[in-house]
């Protein structure tokens, strides 16, 4: 009682939003475990909830599914979901990558040939995998299991997610397998997330052969979401195949899935390492046309694909007018003012990285400040 202390007399699903660390509910489930007091569901699940994105070491996890009395599904999400992310940290912590890392775009490749990449990232799973079974709980294996143990006729996406992640993240691969058959066979083909979750696997897995199968399986029944179209853009990228890129970029309008960021940045970036300017501003135009903001990521791309381009041909100002004039127009158009100021703070950090980074020459650096002094023409645009 008082604004540092945590109490609860009569416990809500609001209460457990004022704790400000794990221990604290842990205290309160300890406290009410060893009393004998009982609550409803909401209250438990909401409390494990609230604890797993306050938890910041596996352990504490851990205990409070001990002490949670038959926990619901969404316990069981949460609780694994935390897992995960705990797991994960302590992975790049011992490997001393330390912090977060690279943020996952889709389709960050060098456009290798795949048998040589396939090799790489083949060789670099099998130098992590001893670690990795280190770093990852058995406890945490056994709330996956007894999840799974309590499932009976159906189960929800999010569940099964929870499950396949944390049998893969523990190299039971077989077994994450055999619960997507299973899942598949009780559920039919009609939830779409849990395939995505499979085509993450497959790609990051460099399983491209089952991958593409799916892919065209699940287009042939009309269930190819935008993830799972990205996803084959994806590979094809990895392959060097750009025409077949293309060609899942037409699917996407024949099937009227609308492409997202990440699609649109993954055909960017497919088309910038062929050297392909034009389709680069092409696919660049219809992302601005459709409405979706870009990332610096794309951003970057574009510009330094124009970059290359200008420099080889001196002379085409055409083709420097239109694009200039559509990243000026893009960040202009945007009617949310914070919106507009986030696109030329991505715009900005695009062209410092691209001048920090790369071959410095003179054309290169006045088409950068040309393309600056456009965008950023106001005092206060500088300023900021």
């Amino acid at each position: 009682e008082g604004d540092s202390v945590f109490v609860i007399r009569e416990p809500s699903l609001a209460n457990f939003s004022r704790a400000s660390s794990a221990a604290e509910i842990l205290e309160w489930l300890e406290r009410t475990r060893a009393g004998g007091e009982g609550h409803a569901v909401p209250v438990r699940t909401k409390a494990m909830e609230r604890l797993c994105k306050l938890a910041t070491e596996p352990g504490q996890v851990h205990r409070a599914y001990d002490l949670v009395e038959d926990p619901s599904d969404q316990t069981f999400v949460c609780a694994l979901n935390a897992l995960q992310r705990l797991e994960i940290r302590a992975r790049r912590e011992k490997s001393g990558a330390g912090g977060p890392g690279p943020r996952q775009d889709q389709g960050q490749g060098q456009g290798q040939g795949a048998e040589g990449d396939a090799g790489a990232a083949e060789h670099k799973g099998r130098g992590k995998r001893e670690m990795k079974i280190r770093l990852v709980s058995p406890r945490t294996l056994e709330i996956a299991v007894d999840a799974l143990k309590r499932q009976r006729e159906t189960m929800k996406w999010n569940l099964f997610d929870a499950i396949f992640k944390t049998f893969i993240r523990y190299d039971m691969e077989s077994e994450a397998l055999e619960l997507f058959r299973r899942f598949k066979e009780k559920q039919g083909m009609d939830t779409q997330r849990a395939y995505e979750t499979i085509m993450d696997y497959y790609v990051s897995h460099w399983y491209h052969g089952e991958a593409l199968a799916l892919y065209h399986e699940l287009l042939q029944n009309n269930m190819a979401t935008v993830r799972i179209m990205t996803q084959a853009l994806v590979i094809f990228k990895k392959r060097g195949l750009y025409d077949k890129m293309m060609s899942v970029f037409e699917d996407m309008t024949r099937f009227n899935v609308t492409p997202d960021v990440a699609s649109f940045t993954c055909l960017i970036q497919g088309f910038e390492q062929q050297r392909r300017v034009d389709k680069v501003l092409f696919v660049f135009d219809s992302m601005v046309k459709l409405g979706v903001r870009p990332s610096e990521i794309t951003l970057h791309t574009v510009v330094k694909a124009l970059l290359r381009h200008l420099i080889q041909v001196d002379d085409d100002q055409e083709t420097k007018s239109r694009a200039f004039q559509q990243l000026k127009n893009m960040i202009e158009a945007e009617p949310d003012e914070r919106a507009r100021d986030n696109l030329k703070r991505s715009m900005a950090n695009a062209l410092k990285r691209i001048w920090t980074t790369g071959r410095p020459s003179r054309r290169r650096e006045e088409l950068l400040i040309e393309l600056r002094d456009l965008i950023f023409r106001s005092q206060d645009d500088r300023s900021k």
